[in-house]
């Protein structure tokens, strides 16, 4: 079986040399889909052994996107960008599903890393059987998934989900335009959402938009007019983002309310049978806030035991367990909590919770548990999450050195992403002040937060910064105050102490900075 791989692209020179490396062994057809780039991308590309096709960008990306599948001539079709970055395990896992005659399509899963430190992952359907009655709807947010369940309906096959993951650098690496990007795709919702308000897909990818970017005028403003719409549309077809959808409405009415939430919740659900996973899920949450922690149980394992076209191995299997072990934590019954937290890393190796989970209760054995843990679980497939586990931990745990070595597995070579950014500061925390400085240098170019890493390390070192970064006051203020409190619970004392002697230097400029660091009052 053969795989095309499409891309839809325009001024990605800066981008696609390392993406170029990275899916190398993973395609057997290349084709993009340019729209109008100016730089060496098409250069870049044609050189790589792509075919280019020239499109004008109409503001549309279901119609950048679909030539390409329209000229694509393999087996399958795989939909990825140039700032979307692939691992080894992740082409791996891609040409050994290529064969399997049960399964014609796959969810890819995106990881998007946050200024902070934060990561937010999607699942989106971006691997599929190739056929003409497949094509992407849309202008904003383009999804492929109605044409795909239909076919899949019709052969009788099935969607499965890819383990390793995928880093999407799209929003870290320049934030100033992600701002300027959100303001794009909403007012590209807005508008079709003007021209048709009862459309589901364009109020959940609305209510997505104010989820990824924690913007709570916009979550609100966009519950509201969900709600509306839902109950405009009573006995329709409920799509498979329905769960999904009530879940973002209630928590945009009542933010900060887990009661108003849960009633809210069940008030959109109504009488209409057995509620899909990602409702059951979020009804655990909320009881496990409201402290009704035997109603929680019961609404994790309704999850678990729910079925229909939103099910999955996150929300029909994993989260729902991962509730499970916090309750069972939560009532002192370790032992439970080991049993479910073992069924969640069945299902999913690499989930960062479980993984989190399995690593903080190893880890009240000290660090030299947590390396038995590393041993126990060496050579099993999706390493990655325990690997992350595993640094988080002895970041938390003053143990750098331990997290050094883990981080500069998961950061590649050269080291890139929130991988290397974080691996900068764990060697600052370790004392290798000068490696840390070079690297997170190094690092500026994709993602400018890491200059304020550069200036932590002149900090330790007694030199001077200037530093030149496309952030704003803001965005360097929460950059700094991230990676002074990661330093605060792990750097070693003689870093703390000369961050100390740094201090009157960068008061002027940054007087919290010392509270943050917990070396002042």
């Amino acid at each position: 079986m053969s795989l095309t791989l499409c891309l839809a692209v325009k001024d990605e020179a800066a981008m696609l040399p390392r993406f170029l490396q990275y899916v190398d062994g993973l395609w057997d057809e290349l084709v993009a889909v340019d729209t109008g780039s100016t730089d060496g991308t098409v250069a870049l590309l044609e050189a790589a052994g792509a075919r280019v096709l020239h499109r004008p960008w109409t503001g549309d990306f279901s119609a950048a996107r679909n030539p390409g599948l329209e000229a694509a001539r393999c087996d399958w079709v795989l939909v990825l960008d140039p700032d979307e970055h692939v691992s080894p395990a992740f082409v791996g896992e891609v040409r050994g599903l290529l064969g399997r005659q049960d399964v014609g399509a796959a969810t890819v899963r995106m990881r998007n890393a946050r200024l902070g430190g934060q990561v937010h992952e999607a699942h989106l359907l971006r691997l599929f059987r190739r056929h003409d009655s497949v094509r992407f709807r849309y202008p904003i947010h383009e999804d492929v998934t109605e044409s795909v369940r239909a076919r899949l309906a019709h052969t009788g096959q099935r969607m499965v989900a890819l383990h390793s993951p995928v880093e999407h650098l799209g929003y870290a690496r320049a934030h100033a335009a992600s701002r300027e990007k959100k303001a794009r795709d909403v007012a590209i919702l807005d508008r079709a959402l003007e021209v048709d308000p009862d459309d589901l897909y364009l109020h959940f990818k609305r209510l997505e938009q104010a989820r990824f970017w924690d913007d709570a005028a916009l979550w609100g403003r966009a519950a509201a007019a969900a709600q509306a719409a839902v109950a405009r549309a009573p006995g329709r077809l409920r799509p498979h983002f329905h769960g999904e959808l009530l879940v973002m409405v209630a928590d945009g009415l009542h933010p900060g309310s887990p009661a108003e939430a849960l009633a809210a919740l069940d008030r959109l659900l109504g009488p209409q049978g057995a509620p899909p996973a990602s409702v059951c899920h979020r009804r655990g949450e909320l009881l496990e806030r409201l402290g009704q922690l035997d109603e929680a149980v019961a609404a994790f394992g309704a999850a678990l035991s729910a079925s229909g076209p939103e099910s999955n191995v996150q929300l029909s299997g994993v989260r729902p367990r991962m509730g499970l072990v916090r309750v069972a934590l939560a009532g002192g019954e370790v032992a439970a909590a080991r049993r479910h937290l073992a069924e969640a890393l069945e299902l999913q190796p690499d989930d960062p919770e479980a993984c989190l989970a399995a690593v903080s209760l190893a880890g009240m054995g000290g660090a030299a548990a947590v390396r038995v843990l590393l041993r126990e679980r060496a050579g099993r497939p999706a390493g990655e999450g325990l690997r992350a586990a595993v640094a988080e931990w002895a970041l938390l745990s003053r143990e750098p050195a331990l997290a050094v070595e883990q981080l500069s597995l998961l950061a590649g070579t050269p080291p890139s992403g929130e991988p290397g950014r974080r691996l900068a500061l764990a060697l600052l925390a370790a004392g290798e002040a000068r490696r840390a400085r070079d690297l997170a240098g190094a690092l500026c170019r994709a993602a400018p937060e890491n200059a304020l890493t550069v200036l932590l390390c002149d900090a330790a070192l007694g030199e001077s910064s200037d530093l030149d970064v496309e952030l704003d006051e803001a965005q360097v203020e929460a950059a700094l105050r991230h990676a002074a409190r990661l330093l605060r619970t792990a750097a070693l004392p003689p870093v703390l102490a000369a961050l100390q002697r740094a201090l009157p230097g960068v008061s002027g400029m940054f007087p919290w900075l010392g509270r943050e660091l917990g070396l002042q009052e």
